[in-house]
């Protein structure tokens, strides 16, 4: 009986030691796959972060229109024909920042119909409303380094109504 062991000569062994380097294999791909996951999901929310903050950027502009005709030395309504290009930080909260600027795009021109008050029929057809188009452009950041630009425009009415 002992004849048939000998033949074996340690065939078992190798067997068990190639079932565990593919099981071991196995059990680091996953784990590496896992890491990546977690990885994107990361990035995913970072980028998420950086555009509400963008949005929150323009947001507060809009919300906050009194921002934009107190910023010195001048006022977009009150001097329609200088170049104006402003940058405002907004307030931030403790993951995300956003820096906005708002830049006139060209000279004052009759204000298109959505912009005007609804008394607009009240007025005769000589008399015109002027509005200056502006974009405002925000950046948003997160803390994790991810950003995000949004770009909006907007019309405001100059200096009441003119006659055309």
């Amino acid at each position: 009986m002992n004849a048939p062991i000998k033949k074996q000569r340690g065939i078992t062994l190798v067997i068990a030691l190639i079932m565990l380097t593919v099981l071991t294999t196995i059990a680091i791909t996953v784990a590496n796959m896992a890491t990546v996951d977690l990885k994107v999901v990361a990035n995913q929310q970072a980028a998420q972060q950086a555009r509400a903050a963008a949005e929150s950027g323009i947001d507060f502009l809009i919300n906050n229109t009194a921002q934009l005709d107190a910023l010195a030395p001048f006022s977009p309504v009150a001097n329609p024909t200088e170049d104006f290009t402003h940058t405002l930080a907004v307030p931030s909260g403790e993951n995300w920042s956003a820096v906005v600027t708002v830049q006139r795009m060209g000279d004052p021109l009759p204000c298109p119909r959505a912009s005007l008050p609804m008394s607009i029929d009240n007025i005769d057809s000589t008399t015109i409303a002027k509005c200056v188009y502006f974009e405002m452009q925000s950046v948003g950041s997160s803390n994790k380094g991810a950003t995000s630009t949004l770009t909006r425009g907007f019309y405001r009415k100059v200096g009441g109504f003119v006659s055309g």
